[in-house]
């Protein structure tokens, strides 16, 4: 039996550290229709497909997050342009502000594991 999809997407909201609102941000919809749809609603095809593209894009830059010499973060971001960031003023405007959203979810995340001890973190699937 599959997932109900109001369930995979606040699974997978969850496993990756981020908020309704963080989530909405990436996939380009507003926090209520993730309220919704994790509450049970059927989305669009075209919703959904914007939601598991947001999920994808996620796991993608996550996978290209390295820490820098001194205090700055490169990123990837969903556009495939590389960005070094001082730590101190990542939150710069010369960042979209989904390329924001994206970064801080990805810091949290990061964060997030890096604080996780190695044998309570789940393996990935």
């Amino acid at each position: 039996m599959t997932e109900p999809f109001a369930v995979l997407v606040r699974r997978r909201r969850r496993e990756r550290g981020l908020t309704q609102q963080q989530l909405a941000d990436l996939a380009g919809v507003s926090r209520g229709t993730i309220r919704n749809i994790e509450g049970g609603m059927r989305p669009y095809a075209s919703t959904a497909a914007q939601i598991d593209g947001a999920f994808d894009r996620f796991d993608e830059s996550s996978a290209f997050v390295a820490l820098a010499n001194g205090p700055a973060l490169v990123f990837v971001a969903a556009d495939g342009a590389a960005h070094a960031v001082d730590s101190d003023r990542w939150n710069a405007a010369v960042l979209a502000p989904r390329d924001r959203t994206l970064l801080k979810a990805l810091l949290g995340h990061a964060t997030t594991r890096l604080s996780t001890p190695l044998e309570a973190q789940e393996t990935p699937r």
